[in-house]
């Protein structure tokens, strides 16, 4: 199977926009994780501080 310049240059521009992608989804699911932790721990702490 030969593969044409037009075709390599597309893959190659799709490939990096899966990379791209991939690092925004990545980085999205994190803070998503870490902002759901931070609710868990401050929900106890902030009803302790307003029940007081």
């Amino acid at each position: 199977m030969e593969i044409n310049p037009t075709n390599r240059s597309t893959s190659a521009i799709i490939w990096r926009y899966d990379l791209i992608l991939e690092e925004f989804i990545d980085d999205i699911v994190i803070n998503y994780i870490i902002s759901k932790f931070l609710k868990i721990f401050q929900l106890p702490l902030l009803n302790k501080a307003f029940t007081s």
